[in-house]
């Protein structure tokens, strides 16, 4: 498929967005795999921020492009998911936004280094001290192994789930637009590994369990945290059967 739509700031000049995906799926070999991309201007003029999508908050204008591949698979009793995706991008920081952020978004020393330039007033900057240029790469992988045992209590799915993300222009704060994981690190990279498990006592209930750890350089320090999360889910079948 291609698709095609509006900037995210609403019609521009010169600005066409364009996306696709292309993806094979074989019953006889159980796979799934494709891959799909977008880009905010098939021409050089960059986009307008609209607030919203791939465009951050403080940038006034960027030209960005995401490229992604994706697999799913069984073996057997295995069942294999997996996903790449890595987003370049060409911004233009808006000064008064990016000052914002240095005064009350509760910034890290790496991240006010991105922002501010060589010779800033450390102290007191202004708008003139914003680096107004911003070039970097976003990039995320996940993989996800889980295992089927049925037997005569129900379903039994345990799952390993590894999950990374690196985005050096990302902050932590999601009240300015930030990313709560990436936007803790001092480079905006964090890793999660968890283990977990599904319990479907029929095909309508599934209850499932999880541990995950993350991992990120925070000042200058490699931290790790933990979260244990739990979940019921119910399905209903609205559907009437004749």
């Amino acid at each position: 498929s291609f698709t095609s739509e509006n900037p995210e700031a609403g019609p521009q000049d010169k600005v066409f967005p364009f996306g696709w995906d292309f993806r094979y799926k074989s019953d006889a070999l159980r796979l799934i795999v494709g891959t799909s991309g977008f880009t905010s201007n098939i021409g050089s003029e960059r986009s307008a921020s609209g607030g919203s999508g791939g465009i951050l908050d403080w940038m006034s204008s960027d030209k960005y492009n995401v490229f992604g591949v994706f697999m799913e698979k069984p073996l057997g009793k295995f069942f294999i998911q997996t996903e790449y995706w890595v987003s370049n991008h060409d911004a233009i920081r808006d000064p008064a936004s990016t000052l914002n952020l240095v005064y009350n978004a509760n910034i890290n020393d790496a991240q006010r280094d991105n922002f501010l330039g060589a010779n800033a007033n450390l102290l007191f900057p202004s708008q003139n001290d914003i680096v107004q240029a911003a070039n970097y790469t976003s990039k995320t992988f996940y993989v996800r192994l889980s295992y089927n045992i049925q037997s005569p209590k129900g379903q039994f799915v345990p799952y390993f789930f590894f999950d990374t993300m690196s985005n050096p222009e990302i902050i932590q704060r999601k009240s300015f637009g930030g990313d709560n994981e990436a936007g803790l690190a001092d480079d905006g990279v964090f890793t999660k590994t968890s283990l977990g498990i599904v319990y479907r006592p029929i095909n309508s209930v599934a209850i499932k369990l999880d541990a995950s750890n993350h991992t990120q350089n925070y000042n200058g320090e490699k931290i790790s945290y933990p979260e244990i999360r739990a979940d019921f889910s119910f399905g209903f079948d609205l559907l009437k059967k004749n």
